[in-house]
């Protein structure tokens, strides 16, 4: 029973109000219409009037609890259920409690997800927009943007649906009235503004050239300004971090593994860091694989300023990436948010040399987090210098000697990687000899079979003959060599292995 204003009592399997005083007189009400109405309503008008009424008996707590623990999609299909089977028993009195919560929340729930499954189209401007409006207000963090972004198709449409965030239980109330007093709006048209006029370049969530790896880590980045060839973004990688105070010996084995990496078509990823990290994208750059620096700064601020002539020998042959506005300054709270994407970006994370506090064990904690591999170089046990690597192998990090000891860890990694690459591009054309195995993407059989052809041949010869771009070739030539299909002789010369 519901308390009705004026007296009367709604029952549940009827839309009319008894009076106490009076059991002979039946009167139904509607607020909807203004007045009253003698006699009993049909069962889809009572049904509407009892979803109105159903607030009635469902405390604040409640609705909010709903709202944040059931699931969407299945809420709708089981109120669906639940309605009809209202519908069908209202001659009968006393109906059950939470009965009555599901018509609210399916009340509620239906109307917010049905404007939000809308299919609308949207330009790329509509989604930069979107992406902007997420990243400059204020109270809305990375794990709250993937929040939204887990339910909507893209951020345009979640942000054509921002009025529901707070009903949907995506945002706080709070959240959502900063969201809406529109504070974001001078500082995003400013940046908007500059990457339609072409002074920015920004990768952006619903680009297809956004990384796979990164969009599934906790808390990726709607936006990421850069300079470079974007496609090293989506290529194999592997991040390479260690300390800025390096020794000799930390500095020469991050030169000879990044080279030989680079050589097989990996591309280091580091942090544009003094020290390791400067000596990782340095080798990097001397070999196809290249080489991504991400900074904790603005895109425009080179810091450290040691680092000027690798600045730009990286946007001119890599890649530099920043999830800071141009002018952002090297402030010590922007450097964790660099981490994460530093892991995110790669297959594993190889720590050189690191002290047990220092930023290099924080992205070897993101990679844990995100489900990588982590590698490390271990060092003297009484060096300081090397304490945290030394830990990291005793908590079961992989050690690492040479390059192929990486390599043959993320076999996996690298075949999943070639296999995703494959599906999302255009296949190469396949040669129709001899037979291969069958579990080859097409265009590992076609760089296969090319070689089956010759004695050997160079992997310039490959790119031309095939097509295909020196990384693309060399990232296949890894996973063929891991398979023990093809051999790499001196001089970048390639020979198909008989089996």
């Amino acid at each position: 029973m519901i308390p009705f204003k004026g007296g009367g009592i709604i029952y549940p399997n009827a839309g009319y109000a008894r009076n106490p005083r009076n059991k002979e007189t039946l009167t139904a009400r509607s607020p909807a219409h203004g007045g009253i109405t003698q006699g009993r309503r049909s069962q889809r008008k009572a049904g509407s009037f009892f979803i109105c009424h159903a607030l009635r008996v469902i405390t604040a707590n409640e609705k909010a609890a709903l709202s944040k623990t059931v699931s969407r999609f299945w809420t709708i299909h089981l109120l669906r259920v639940f309605n009809f089977a209202y519908l069908a028993t209202l001659r009968f009195k006393g109906l059950p409690r939470f009965l009555a919560w599901f018509l609210f929340f399916y009340d509620r729930v239906s109307r917010v997800s049905h404007q939000g499954s809308q299919v609308l189209k949207f330009s790329r401007e509509d989604e930069i927009w979107a992406c902007l409006a997420l990243s400059k207000t204020r109270s809305l963090g990375c794990k709250t943007w993937q929040k939204i972004l887990e339910v909507f198709r893209s951020p345009a449409q979640a942000l054509a649906n921002s009025s529901h965030w707070a009903e949907m239980g995506l945002v706080s109330s709070s959240q959502a009235g900063i969201f809406n007093s529109g504070q974001w709006k001078s500082e995003a048209q400013r940046e908007f503004e500059r990457i339609q006029s072409g002074q920015e370049q920004v990768l952006i969530w619903s680009d297809s050239e956004y990384p796979e790896h990164l969009r599934h880590i906790a808390g990726p980045p709607v936006l990421l300004y850069y300079l470079g060839d974007i496609s090293l973004a989506k290529s194999p990688s592997l991040a390479v971090v260690g300390s800025r105070n390096s020794s000799a010996y930390g500095r020469e084995m991050t030169s000879k593994i990044c080279r030989e990496l680079s050589e097989k078509g990996i591309t280091i990823v580091s942090g544009f860091a003094e020290g390791i990290d400067r000596e990782a994208h340095r080798a990097a750059l001397s070999a196809p694989g290249s080489t991504v620096a991400v900074l904790g700064t603005g895109i425009d601020l080179i810091y450290p300023a040691i680092n000027q002539d690798l600045w730009t020998h990286i946007r001119d042959h890599g890649l530099i990436l920043s999830e800071f506005p141009r002018g952002t300054r090297p402030d010590a709270h922007n450097f964790p948010y660099r981490n994460r994407i530093i892991s995110g970006l790669s297959l594993g994370v190889l720590v050189m040399q690191a002290e047990i506090k220092s930023g290099s064990m924080l992205t070897a904690g993101y990679a844990l987090d995100h489900n990588r591999e982590v590698f490390a170089l271990p060092g003297q046990v009484n060096l300081p210098g090397f304490s945290g690597c030394n830990q990291l192998i005793r908590q079961g990090a992989i050690l690492v000697r040479t390059a192929q000891d990486i390599l043959e860890a993320l076999q996996l990694g690298l075949k999943n990687h070639l296999q995703q690459e494959n599906d999302n591009e255009m296949s190469a054309p396949v040669p129709a000899e001899p037979a291969l195995p069958g579990d080859l993407t097409s265009e590992e059989k076609a760089v296969a079979g090319e070689l089956i052809n010759r004695e050997r041949t160079h992997i310039d010869d490959l790119s031309q003959c095939l097509d295909l771009s020196p990384s693309s070739i060399s990232r296949i030539l890894v996973n063929l060599e891991i398979r023990g299909m093809v051999r790499r002789e001196p001089g970048m010369y390639y020979k198909f292995v008989q089996n």
